[in-house]
């Protein structure tokens, strides 16, 4: 999923307002949601549900952020993942 974020806003805004996001639209489409990894300290401190993990271990999510930068229009995959993602996402599951 990524979704453009128009404003100026700190880099722990952006993150909380993508985790929103992503709850709300996994939870439309039927999904459960146990924990979030986040490679933000402020938005995992004090949240047992929040798990952090270094950038460099969640370079997914760093590329989806990054392509969100650059599009005008939401996009979300389902059942298939971006080609840009492929090689990072076998780099962040070893």
């Amino acid at each position: 999923m990524a979704l453009p974020l128009v404003g100026c806003f700190d880099f722990d805004v952006g993150e909380v307002f993508a985790i929103c996001e992503a709850f709300v639209v996994l939870q439309r489409l039927g999904f459960e949601i146990a924990y979030v990894k986040s490679d933000s300290c402020n938005v995992v401190n004090g949240n047992p549900s929040c798990d952090f993990v270094l950038r460099e271990g969640n370079r997914v999510a760093h590329a989806l952020a990054k392509f969100a930068c650059s599009s005008s229009k939401d996009k979300i995959w389902l059942y298939v993942c971006p080609i840009f993602v492929h090689s990072l996402l076998f780099a962040d599951l070893s």
